[in-house]
């Protein structure tokens, strides 16, 4: 799932797209689960409410990453990959808080 994520970067931010050409932040998430067999919602507040609560420092890669509005795949070492805006794209980028959750 990381993997397939990562994969990614580079295409564009279209809102309420889960890919295979763009993406918006939920639809990378989504996507990206769903290549481990895991069906999530297109939608970040929905992502966060299925998932198990993780706390920090106990993070590890495949983890999601919720703020108010997005989500991102925690990828280790205090990055992740997301599907940040039009202007950004999918992207690698530092985590900037937020909480974690997992779903594996």
């Amino acid at each position: 799932m990381v993997s397939f994520a990562l994969a990614q970067v580079g295409k564009r931010y279209v809102y309420a797209t889960s890919g295979p050409n763009t993406y918006d932040c939920s639809g990378l998430v989504a996507a990206a689960y769903a290549k481990v067999g895991i069906k999530l919602p297109h939608q970040s507040e929905q992502i966060a409410a299925k998932g198990r609560r993780v706390p920090s420092g106990q993070w590890m890669p495949g983890d999601v990453i919720h703020t108010s509005g997005h989500v991102a795949i925690y990828i280790g070492g205090g990055k992740m990959v997301e599907a940040a805006n039009p202007s950004s794209g999918v992207r690698v980028a530092p985590v900037r808080g937020g909480t974690a959750y997992r779903f594996l």
